[in-house]
């Protein structure tokens, strides 16, 4: 919490909200009052969690704010609150209108096991998303029942780069003899970050699945070292 990059701390922030010691609670009180907006927010909603419910009001109204990056900061925040008291409020970001806004309430909806089709739209549309958005978007779809394997397989066929590494990060949603067929093909792809995804995964498959040991063996002689050392 005292680095000098916001992001640091605003991550520390949110990691301390699984630390259930008075310590971690008494730093979080402290980091409210940080001069950075996202890092007051993100404490406050690590202290949420915790069960110390004194800035829900300041998420509310956070969630009310006009910059989007903040909202969504808020609703982040206001996903951490375990009260039932949350869920209406996450619905309410769900209506948005920033799209970054919008996923992160289905996110923090879908977290909860709430899997309605307004939940199930906003995580199918951010499931295109590149980077870290698109992946849990497809996460969040699968951890609501919905079959997101013909969405993997398309990804993998992609012409894009990104688009085939989140494939290959989300292999473990497939049944295993489908997983290591797709990360069979990603570790013949001509992009490093594809293989070195799909080394990446490997491990969620199981090492008894056939295959799957001569697969981690051809990816050890990988020519790119980040993929062969993975």
């Amino acid at each position: 919490l005292g680095d000098a990059d916001a992001a640091v701390r605003k991550g520390a922030a949110s990691a301390l909200g699984s630390v259930g010691d008075k310590g971690a609670a008494d730093a979080l009180f402290e980091a409210v009052q940080d001069s950075s907006p996202g890092v007051g927010i993100s404490a406050a909603g690590a202290l949420a969690r915790l069960g110390h419910e004194t800035y829900v009001d300041d998420l509310k109204k956070a969630a009310q704010l006009k910059d989007s990056t903040l909202r969504r900061a808020a609703v982040d925040a206001l996903g951490r609150w375990q009260s039932p008291d949350a869920e209406p409020l996450l619905r309410v970001a769900l209506k948005d209108s920033n799209p970054g806004v919008r996923l992160e309430a289905a996110l923090q909806l879908a977290a909860r096991d709430k899997k309605g089709p307004d939940v199930v739209a906003q995580l199918e549309h951010g499931a295109s998303a590149p980077g870290e958005d698109g992946q849990r978007a497809l996460a969040a779809l699968h951890r609501v029942g919905v079959d997101t394997g013909k969405m993997v397989k398309l990804m993998a066929s992609s012409s894009s780069n990104p688009t085939r590494a989140k494939a290959m990060k989300s292999a473990g949603q497939l049944p295993p003899d489908q997983a290591l067929a797709l990360l069979r093909k990603g570790a013949k792809d001509p992009s490093n970050m594809v293989r070195l995804a799909a080394a990446g995964s490997l491990a969620e498959v199981s090492p008894r699945q056939p295959g799957a040991v001569s697969l981690l063996r051809f990816l050890s002689r990988d020519p790119a070292e980040d993929v062969s050392t993975r």
